[in-house]
């Protein structure tokens, strides 16, 4: 089986993290994407701060992974990692935007689970 998980650094996105291992078995495999629209030094390092702590989680966990870093906006790196990468189940988080919110900017992991071929799981 083959996760892709997608992280931004809320705790939302750390439960999806906790998910995928709770669900690995030996064999399987993990990817982890998180995406910077930005090309700003900061930020990207930020990125890649956050893919390395997570690998590291992954490693510890004696779960093989990757790690994906898309320089794009969350909905299309998302979708492009899953393309990509032949996944099989995605596990994001949500952040629970109320109605009003969500209509103003659109929430990604409700974009990405509509868009998707695969299994998606979302965290609360």
């Amino acid at each position: 089986m083959k996760y892709l998980v997608a992280i931004d650094g809320t705790e939302e996105s750390h439960k999806a993290f906790q998910i995928a291992k709770d669900l690995y078995k030996s064999g399987d495999n993990v990817s982890i994407v998180t995406c910077c629209p930005t090309n700003k030094t900061t930020d990207v390092e930020k990125a890649e701060s956050l893919l390395t702590n997570y690998s590291k989680m992954c490693s510890e966990s004696g779960m093989p992974n990757d790690t994906i870093l898309m320089n794009v906006d969350p909905k299309k790196g998302i979708l492009d990692a899953v393309e990509n990468n032949q996944t099989d189940v995605l596990i994001l988080g949500t952040r629970g935007m109320g109605i009003i919110k969500r209509a103003l900017i659109g929430s990604v992991s409700q974009h990405v689970r509509d868009k998707v071929s695969c299994d998606v799981i979302i965290a609360k």
